[in-house]
């Protein structure tokens, strides 16, 4: 019987040290993918205005032109 107890508590630590292991890897591989997706989006894209547009100026103009066609389909 405590050989048997043994052997469950050594298969217990191994389950959980992989358990353990998978979670860091997946700390680290979501940290570095978070790291890699802030270089691919930073200023690589030009605004349509020719200028830098302000924080969230793009997406007003987006919504401005969206109620200006909403606004036009529904009258005519």
């Amino acid at each position: 019987m405590n050989e048997m107890l043994l052997q469950g508590l050594e298969l217990m630590a191994a389950g959980m040290g992989t358990v353990f292991l998978f979670l860091i890897i997946m700390v680290y591989v979501m940290h570095l993918s978070g790291v890699i997706l802030r270089r691919m989006g930073t200023g690589e894209t030009a605004s349509p205005g020719g200028g830098s547009a302000g924080a969230g100026g793009d997406s007003l103009e987006q919504v401005a032109v969206a109620i200006a066609a909403a606004k036009r389909h529904t009258q005519g």
